[in-house]
């Protein structure tokens, strides 16, 4: 049984262990699908954490 890769761990490990600003610049990932809105989420929240606004 094949596992499917998970294109959004990195971004998500960096987000739930505060390094928020790691997570902003990380997260330009190439041929992401609509299926990944996370993606857009984990980024936003990043900002606010930070107080970027």
């Amino acid at each position: 049984m094949a596992m499917a890769l998970d294109v959004l761990f990195n971004l998500r490990n960096n987000f739930y262990l505060g390094a928020y600003q790691a997570t902003i610049n990380n997260s330009d990932i190439p041929n992401l699908s609509e299926d990944d809105a996370i993606h857009d989420c984990l980024v936003y929240r990043s900002y606010i954490d930070l107080g970027s606004y």
